[in-house]
């Protein structure tokens, strides 16, 4: 075995037993109450076990060290265990690299560590609670979810405080519909609400090693050799461990129809990539922004206006059907989008949730904002929409082919995530990490990365429950990536100007020759 081969097999080694340490300290973490977000009120068995585990531990000598008081492994734990799964992605990836870690081992490690954070009875997101509860109520109780909100149709099967039970469905009606039809198999089955629970994080998981092998496949074909380390890259991401194991986020399937949409255009299949698009766009609005995307690269590919005129006629057609499909089951005229209309109003800025627009609001010089907290904040969160508007405008006017549309795809959802969404949550990044990994070396592919680490930070903050800290968890979402995109100029600017300074290398003499 080569020095590398052992290097390689080293860093496989470390990075896969740091990393089942790590997610296992992660579950234990989840399984005390003092990090429930969103307790599951019936947890299946293995989440019992680990509750008891938990437990058993934090009596003992040994959890003294780890747990803050009696009963709860300490939440500083939790913090750990991300951390340490950092290092463990770090490790592993290099391994990929190094060729130590095949493409199945890549499926096989992210399933084992999802599996591990599924496994916590507890919840980062109460979002699965609305899945539940909206797909229950378009399969089981008569009520379409796009006009009652749940709050007025009762259901003791979940319980509502932990999601906005008062508002109509944000997911789009293709997402209603998987939502129903996964409803309707857990009753068959008589399955709980934890056993639901389990159900959406098994599903997640699956998409997610799908999502995993369409990465390594795209980014082989766009620069072969990079798409192991790609995939490991993506596939391994705490980030997206922690949102699709234990938190069984819908954006798995929005970024996997995302992915097969990338493939079919690679392939020059363009209505197919168009719907593809379109059927992302009605499970959540922001992957609008590749459907838009991809029309612009389909017309600006075309050799004169009547062309393309003629091939975007046919996707505009084809997106309008299909989600003149989706709708169709829930369709009870115009009131039936009340929720979209809600979303756009939000995109504009309009009551923002946005952590971005919160923190500036709140910190900007007295005398330039409104008096009134809430008309701060809505300038604050108008501003952040024609920021995000002008990006999404600058990156779509530089398409021009299937490069220049990925770029487009990755910065509009960086900043997506960054500062344009509403509803601004760490699982809005997924989507940007997705296409960074697909992405060659670049400072936006950097600053998302980075993304993808400081956005963790988030957790342990609300879960340590210091609201002081907390209060500033946009520089973990927006501040510290965007420092690092606005950066990256000045940095190359005096790496290049180091380079100048050097002096040149003094030419290599030949070897000798053989008998001389």
């Amino acid at each position: 075995m080569s020095g590398a081969d052992r290097r390689g097999s080293r860093l496989l080694f470390g990075g896969g037993l740091l990393g089942a340490a790590a997610w296992a300290l992660f579950s234990l973490s989840l399984a005390s109450e003092r990090v429930w977000w969103a307790p599951l009120e019936s947890p299946s068995g293995p989440a019992r076990a680990l509750a008891g585990l938990a437990s058993a531990l934090t009596r003992s000598g040994v959890a003294g060290r780890i747990g803050a008081e009696e009963g709860t492994v300490s939440a500083a734990a939790f913090g750990l265990a991300l951390a340490a799964a950092c290092g463990a992605w770090g490790l592993l990836v290099a391994a990929a690299r190094a060729r130590a870690l095949p493409p199945a081992g890549v499926l096989a490690l992210a399933a084992l560590f999802a599996a591990i954070a599924g496994s916590a009875p507890g919840l980062l997101s109460s979002d699965v609670h609305a899945y539940v509860r909206l797909g229950r109520m378009a399969a089981l109780l008569g009520a379409n979810p796009f006009l009652r909100p749940p709050a007025a149709v009762p259901d003791a099967y979940v319980d509502d405080r932990w999601f906005m039970a008062e508002v109509t469905s944000p997911y789009g009606p293709l997402w209603i519909s998987i939502a129903a039809l996964l409803a309707r198999l857990a009753d068959l089955a008589g399955l709980g609400f934890g056993a639901a629970v389990q159900l959406y994080r098994g599903l997640a998981i699956a998409c997610h090693c799908l999502n995993a092998a369409l990465v390594r496949r795209i980014a082989e074909s766009l620069r072969p050799g990079s798409g192991l380390a790609a995939s490991a890259a993506f596939a391994l991401c705490p980030l997206a461990i922690v949102e699709v194991g234990s938190s069984a986020h819908n954006d798995v399937l929005v970024i996997a129809l995302l992915l097969l949409g990338i493939g079919a255009q690679q392939r020059a299949r363009t209505l197919r990539a168009s719907a593809l698009f379109a059927a992302a766009s009605l499970i959540k609005l922001y992957a609008l922004l590749a459907w838009g995307a991809h029309a612009v690269l389909v017309a600006r590919s075309s050799p004169d206006r009547a062309a393309a005129a003629a091939r975007t006629l046919p996707l505009a057609i084809g997106a309008a059907g299909l989600a003149a499909l989706a709708y169709l089951p829930f369709w009870e005229g115009p009131s039936t989008l009340a929720g979209l209309r809600m979303l756009v109003g939000l995109l504009l800025g309009l009551s923002p949730t946005n952590s971005l627009a919160e923190w500036t609001a709140a910190h900007w010089p007295a005398g330039v904002w409104p008096s009134d907290p809430g008309g701060a904040l809505r300038l604050a969160g108008g501003l952040g929409a024609v920021a995000f508007l002008g990006t999404v405008a600058w990156l779509a006017a530089a398409v021009r082919d299937l490069p220049s549309f990925l770029r487009a795809l990755h910065g509009g959802f960086f900043a997506w995530s960054a500062f344009g969404a509403a509803w601004n949550q760490p699982w809005y990044a997924l989507a940007a990490t997705a296409l960074a990994a697909l992405s060659p070396a670049s400072p936006l592919r950097t600053a998302t990365w980075v993304l993808s680490v400081s956005v963790l930070a988030i957790y342990p903050l609300h879960a340590l429950e210091l609201p002081g800290l907390y209060a500033h968890r946009a520089l973990f979402m927006a501040g510290i990536p965007l420092a690092c995109l606005g950066l990256a100029p000045l940095a190359g600017r005096r790496a290049r100007t180091a380079a100048t300074r050097l002096p040149p290398r003094p030419p290599r003499a030949p070897p000798p020759r053989p008998g001389a």
